[in-house]
């Protein structure tokens, strides 16, 4: 596979640097979703529109409290259907998160197809490799993203992600 050059041709083959800043473009996405989670619940809190006290830790938790405060709001309700899909794409892109944060063993970019990153997933009784390509990296990395501005407005959500 290789980088479109600045006239949309084919350009340069794809190199380990780029396949790794894909990584790392999902990963500050992933932090800019959990980032913004915490600063919706945080103001909701503090305009006392969900409960008092302390977050919970976990993403599914935190995610449930949004897509209730969704439910529940007046204003908002009409998107309850669409929290529910927000809520399913964040907690199925965390899957991936943690397979590349936790399990991450390797990076082939010398292939006839496109490269990729492959990660050992443990959480089954035989352990197993999963491989992301470098197109699943960016299509992941925009379904972050839909997530992230759905959680300020739930009609931002634009990218749904059909994972395999």
């Amino acid at each position: 596979m290789t980088r479109p050059d600045n006239d949309g041709q084919e350009g340069e083959r794809l190199l380990f640097r780029d396949l790794m800043a894909s990584v790392g473009y999902f990963l500050l996405n992933w932090a800019g979703l959990e980032q913004e989670l915490f600063q919706t619940l945080t103001t909701l809190r503090s305009k006392r529109l969900v409960a008092d006290g302390p977050l919970p830790l976990g993403m599914k938790a935190r995610m449930e409290i949004w897509r209730e405060f969704v439910r529940e709001s007046p204003e908002l309700r009409a998107y309850a259907k669409l929290a529910v899909q927000v809520e399913r794409q964040a907690l199925s892109l965390r899957e991936i998160r943690n397979h590349i944060v936790h399990g991450l063993r390797g990076v082939v970019t010398y292939v006839d197809g496109e490269p990729y990153i492959s990660c050992s997933i443990n959480d089954e009784i035989t352990p197993r490799t999963i491989e992301y390509k470098y197109s699943d990296l960016e299509h992941f990395t925009q379904g972050i993203d839909a997530c992230r501005r759905a959680l300020i407005n739930p009609q931002n959500f634009n990218y749904l992600v059909e994972l395999r």
